[in-house]
Parts: C-alpha cells; structure tokens; sequence
C-alpha cells in the first residue's frame, strides 16, 4: 500500500485494510523502529511513501505440521471443489502454495516430514463422472459471476438431448458431482442440472436476477438426495437389523426424526418429497426395511422390488 502510493492517512488504510487505526500506528512504528524502514508522510502528494531504501520483511516461519495443514487444505481444494477445473486457480491460487514452500524446500529433513504427514492423508473417490466437465464447470461459473443466462444442450436421464435457455443461480457441489441450479425457460421453473450431461453452453446476452425469496438452503432442503422436487410428503419406514446401524451414522435429511421401538427397531420420520433418489435409497437398505406410509412410496419401492425379484428368477 505505501510502495504503490495508496496510502493517504492512517484512517484510510484502517478501513481499507478492516483494522484499527491504532494497529496501523503500531505497525508504522513497527516497521520504523524493528526494520529501519524510512517512511514519511509527503505532502505534495498527499502520502506516505518509502524514502529510503527497501526493506525485506522477517520470513513466515511455519512448522512441519503446519505446511503439512496447508498441503492437505490444497489438495481438498484441488480434488473436492472442482477448483482445478477452473484457470484462476492453476493461474492464481496454486502459485500462492509453491509460494509459502520456496523458502523451506532447500531443508530436506523437513521436507520429508511434511511429505510423511500429508501422506497421512487420502483422498479417495471410487466413482468418477463418464466425461470431465472442466469446460462447462467454467462456462457456467463466468455465467453465475456476470449474471449472464446460457443456452445449452441437456441429456435427460433417458438419453433425450433437448435445448435449454437457463438463468444459473448457483453451482452445487453434490457428494463430489457438479449440478447447477437455475430457472429453465423450457419447463418455466427452477431446475437442478448435473454438468456431466450439460453440452456447449454458451453464455447469451440477456442477464436475470435471482428472485430475492429464492433460498438455495430451502430448496435443497425440499429435495432428498441429489434429487429436488414435488410435494413435501410424511415418510415413515421401519427398519431393523443392520439397516438401523447404518441410519443412525448419518443426517439423512433436514427433517429427520426417530422413534425407538422396544424390539430395537426404529421409526425413521421424514418430510420431503419422493424422489428417484428415495425409492433407490429405501431399496438398498434390502429386507431390512418396511414402507409404512404413504402408501404412493409404499407402491413404487414394491413395484420396484417385484422388478428386481423378475430379473432373477
């Protein structure tokens, strides 16, 4: 700030910088009195400036451990935020982390320890989309920054490739998949897209705003899954066995409640809406589990089941 001449006055650089203006005072003093550094207020200019020569400031010491933190943070950065997908951060931030690395890589001794501790470590994921979708992840992160809508080709699940003017509000993160979620001028409502079945987006020249009652969290919330949608519904299945273990690990969703049955089978409450991603959801957990209401759900995970059961015999 002062090298570059953008520093008028304490207050300024206090609120530029969102600190006190004593703490500015202290660090003038600081850099003044530690580092020799000759700093005056020029009035011609209206200033402060560096009138002597430079100064180098004190290197950033950081432990083993604490590279290692920074190392690992990269990497879930990297794999889990889709952040590699897009040019800022291979142009921007990865050179911030080789950065903070140049000055400890000529120590050996530590350098193995941090690779040791990093390796600590693993970021797995058995499953990866059928195509990258770097270019449309770009596309439609320009498009959400510029508020810009996209016209684009989406395959449906049954393979039919339609055209859509979408308005993107947001792009999702889902369980380590990419959606985005915009109003579709085609089917005139909010919809949620994955970006593996996205083709050439384009940004067009008409911009939207996202209504101010819009909720991303709320509309996540009416979904269940990765899939949203339809009339909010009061869910109940029993289940038993292996199945009640593997229910209590984790927040199925937001509305989650459940009775305890003294046989040491459980009532799972929900209230969402039946989705795909349910019916195929109840099927996993096998026989130990039991649709008790409502009946619509009831129907479809047996008509699914005797599809299942057809195919075996």
């Amino acid at each position: 700030m002062i090298s570059s001449g953008r520093m008028t006055s304490a207050e300024q650089a206090a609120g530029e910088l969102e600190v006190s203006v004593r703490t500015i005072e202290r660090d003038l003093e600081s850099l003044r009195d530690s580092l020799g550094a000759e700093i005056d207020f020029n009035r011609g200019r209206g200033c402060y400036e560096l009138t002597g020569d430079k100064v180098r400031l004190p290197a950033l010491t950081l432990s083993a451990r604490e590279i290692a933190l920074l190392l690992i943070a990269e990497r879930s950065l990297r794999l889990h935020h889709a952040a590699k997908l897009n040019k800022r951060y291979r142009d921007e931030i990865h050179p911030v982390f080789n950065k903070l690395l140049d000055p400890v890589r000529h120590d050996k001794k530590l350098m193995d320890e941090v690779r040791e501790l990093a390796r600590s470590i693993v970021f797995y994921r058995p499953f990866a989309p059928e195509r990258p979708v770097m270019h449309e992840y770009s596309k439609l992160l320009s498009a959400i920054l510029d508020r810009r809508r996209v016209c684009m080709a989406y395959k449906a699940a049954h393979g039919t490739l339609t055209e859509r003017n979408v308005d993107p509000y947001y792009l999702v993160n889902n369980g380590g998949d990419w959606y985005v979620i915009g109003f579709c001028r085609l089917k005139n409502e909010i919809r949620t897209f994955a970006l593996d079945r996205i083709y050439n987006p384009r940004t067009l020249e008409h911009g939207f705003a996202i209504p101010k009652d819009f909720k991303i969290d709320d509309y996540l919330e009416k979904g269940f899954g990765r899939m949203q949608g339809g009339k909010t519904e009061a869910i109940r299945i029993k289940l038993w066995g292996t199945a009640v273990a593997w229910i209590r690990r984790l927040i199925w969703h937001p509305s989650q409640k459940i009775e305890e049955k003294r046989d040491g089978s459980i009532i799972l409450c929900l209230d969402c809406p039946m989705t795909d991603s349910l019916v195929r959801w109840v099927l996993q957990m096998g026989g130990n589990a039991r649709v008790l209401a409502p009946a619509s759900l009831k129907a479809l995970v047996r008509t699914e089941a005797q599809v299942i059961s057809a195919n075996y015999r």
